[in-house]
């Protein structure tokens, strides 16, 4: 499902990146439990957390959401 993807994007580049996940968490305001809900409970994040996390790890929400460009 989309949701497990998303999270596990989100812990590889903070992996990448060196950032701790409580770092994260810390700054975009979210609970202990953020990760775990979206990816066992398939508990979709805001919008405006996804852009809270994709500015924080200097991304795109594209690439937090594991979309490409299917146009030619």
């Amino acid at each position: 499902m989309i949701y497990a993807q998303i999270s596990n994007n989100i812990k590889q580049l903070c992996r990448q990146k060196g950032i701790a996940l409580r770092v994260l968490y810390e700054h975009i305001g979210v609970s202990q439990t953020f990760l775990f809900d979206i990816e066992k409970r398939n508990v979709a994040p805001s919008f405006i957390t996804m852009i809270k996390i994709a500015d924080f790890l200097e991304c795109s929400l594209d690439e937090l959401a594991s979309r490409q460009n299917t146009q030619q």
